[in-house]
């Protein structure tokens, strides 16, 4: 159930509808109207504005510009330089839409609305935080979304929608495909007997005048709304000097919790929650608002993500460390098991067992590749063809390693030496290895042999625990 308020904002007072949303149909719960100096208390605690300002000061004109100017930023720009002559105040907020455009000299026709940003936000700082505000738009935008709300344009073509207020008369000419044309409001006489008669005056003057201008449009029918255009009178005046058919909006079919006319009282406080978003009107402060409001989403959002991330990774951690704990329980209990079922020794054999773990392990400490990992890259020239190893006295670990090759030509032989001396040299210059070449030059036949210093000669012949691979 989605809840918000509508709110119209005009010279002296706002009206203001409280609707809740249910499926496709709006529920009105409450209305009221309030002078401008409630306004502000009364939207203190309350949330999801849409906001429609009846501007005292709107700019509307028609701006050619050239085919070729497509970038936003380049059309607003022209736009301002076309008509800063007639602006009092440069600071606006522009809203223009493309109308037409003529390819016999490449230009293209834009219905230009502007407002002066100071009128505006000054209505708007009625809303204590413009974080609340949903959307924010003018009457003109307001009746023209209710109007595409009311109105099967696809089907029926182009119309006219009428809205009177007071003693002013809006008509907005829409096409075919919802876009709006033009729009003009006058003021009419508040004298009885003339405000009928001016009034269908004005909006006869109007319906021509568009007919006139944008002729490729089949306009089909005349929406009547507002005050004053429930009259009968009215109606058949337009039908007979316009010959097109006339309806009277009526969004009961969509809209709850007003009866009969009321809506007609409500035109542009309906409209305020249709508004598309190309029609808002947004201040540069309600837009940064709008982006600080995102960016702190976004913040949070992530920082919920690395919230939920880490309670994850926590909690698979916390499996993970109870899996090992009930199985170290499991392996604890087996060995105990196997312990109360194990055979008994006795103290000798035990500790003969002792002895021969203990030269197990003098052994397994010092293992060959140990040893050899520092001649590592002579074995990768020459593979070793033998290699001996084994403990001495003071348990240190002593090795002898050969390497023999032979050759088909004296010349790969010399090469091979050379390669094989020169690395030998770079990883002895700490002296921790001896050499002796034996090498057969006759019988082309490489053969060295490397043993570590601390080694003797005497302890080259084999001694128990040597390992000859």
């Amino acid at each position: 159930m989605n809840k918000f308020y509508s709110i119209n904002i005009q010279k002296k007072f706002a009206t203001v509808l409280l609707v809740q949303k249910k499926k496709d149909k709006y529920h009105v719960l409450k209305d009221d109207v309030l002078d401008l100096d409630e306004v502000e208390e009364y939207l203190q605690d309350k949330k999801s504005l849409y906001i429609i300002i009846d501007v005292e000061e709107l700019i509307e004109q028609d701006v050619t510009l050239p085919s070729a100017v497509q970038q936003k930023s380049a059309i607003k720009a022209y736009i301002i330089r076309k008509i800063k002559e007639s602006l009092s105040s440069p600071d606006i907020i522009l809203h223009y839409h493309k109308i037409s455009q003529n390819k016999e000299d490449d230009t293209t026709l834009y219905n230009i609305n502007a407002v002066y940003e100071s009128q505006y936000t000054e209505k708007l700082n009625l809303i204590d935080d413009w974080q609340k505000i949903q959307s924010a738009s003018i009457t003109k935008f307001a009746l023209l979304n209710l109007s595409k709300q009311c109105f099967d344009y696809k089907k029926h073509g182009g119309y006219f929608f009428v809205f009177t207020q007071g003693n002013v008369v809006s008509v907005l000419a829409i096409d075919h495909e919802g876009t709006l044309l033009l729009k003009r409001s006058n003021m009419i006489t508040t004298v009885a007997e003339m405000r009928y008669m001016q009034m269908v005056e004005e909006i006869n003057q109007t319906i021509n005048y568009a007919k006139q201008q944008f002729r490729e449009v089949q306009f089909s029918t005349i929406l009547l709304s507002g005050s004053m255009t429930l009259d009968d009178v009215i109606a058949e005046h337009l039908f007979v000097s316009n010959n097109l058919a006339i309806g009277v909006v009526y969004p009961n079919t969509f809209i709850k919790g007003l009866e009969r006319e009321e809506p007609q009282n409500y035109i542009t406080s309906i409209g305020a929650f249709f508004i598309e978003k190309k029609d808002q009107f947004l201040p540069d402060k309600l837009l940064r608002t709008r982006e600080y409001t995102l960016a702190t989403n976004l913040s949070l959002l992530v920082a919920s993500l690395l919230f939920m991330f880490t309670s994850y990774t926590l909690l698979d951690k916390y499996i993970q460390y109870t899996d090992t704990t009930e199985q170290y329980e499991n392996i604890k209990n087996r060995l105990v098991r196997m312990t109360q079922e194990a055979d008994k020794y006795s103290f000798e054999t035990l500790q003969s067992s002792a002895h021969h773990l203990e030269v197990a392990q003098k052994f397994l400490s010092h293992s060959p590749i140990d040893a050899t990992l520092q001649l590592k890259p002579l074995i990768q020239i020459i593979k070793p063809s033998q290699f001996s190893f084994f403990l001495d006295e003071m348990q240190e670990p002593n090795f002898q390693i050969e390497f023999e090759k032979k050759f088909t030509t004296l010349e790969e032989l010399y090469n091979t030496q050379n390669n094989f001396y020169n690395t030998y040299q770079e990883l002895n210059k700490e002296k921790n290895f001896e050499i002796t070449k034996t090498t057969d030059y006759s019988n082309l036949l490489f053969k060295i042999t490397i043993i570590n210093k601390v080694q003797t000669q005497e302890e080259n012949e084999e001694v128990p625990g040597e390992r000859t691979l």
